[in-house]
């Protein structure tokens, strides 16, 4: 998938997911847990107790 293929399947920018995949740290994080689960991949947060 290309970076515009993938920008339209998530309805952003491509310049986010230029951004998003050069690991810039101000990302929106709901963006890129969207961009994570277009792509296929399960994201969670476990606590320790």
């Amino acid at each position: 998938m290309t970076q515009p293929q993938l920008a339209m399947a998530c309805g952003t920018g491509v310049r986010f997911i230029v951004d998003l995949e050069a690991g810039k740290e101000t990302c929106q994080l709901g963006k890129a847990l969207l961009v994570a689960q277009m792509l296929g991949l399960n994201i969670g947060i476990t606590g320790q107790e």
